[in-house]
């Protein structure tokens, strides 16, 4: 039976610790994307988001001008792209993970 879960909270209260825990006992493959620490700069921690089918990244924060700013497009291109991939794959969990909502989406089929 299809199941939704979603989990959110404040920043560091263990919701990547409890998807993990999750995503490991849901159906396999999960497909779909998430948020990864890929680097630093003198203003801060950079992101990336991840396709959990390919492994591919594209930058979702960038160094600008001494601060770290976002890059909304990746959302709207490789977000997209890899969130569509995994519905249409029909894989039976699709997981979304995004650091700037703090909110995690697991849906099962």
């Amino acid at each position: 039976m299809p199941a939704r879960y979603i989990l959110t909270g404040r920043p560091l209260c263990g919701k990547t610790s409890l998807a993990a825990w999750l995503c490991r006992r849901l159906p396999q493959p999960v497909l779909g994307v998430r948020t990864l620490c890929t680097g630093r700069c003198a203003a801060g921690p950079l992101f990336s988001l991840q396709n959990l089918a390919t492994g591919a990244l594209a930058p979702i924060s960038c160094e600008a001008d001494g601060a770290v700013r976002a890059v909304p497009e990746t959302f709207d291109t490789f977000g997209v792209q890899a969130l569509r991939a995994a519905r249409e794959s029909g894989a039976p969990t699709v997981l979304v993970k995004e650091r700037s909502l703090r909110l995690i989406f697991i849906n099962t089929n």
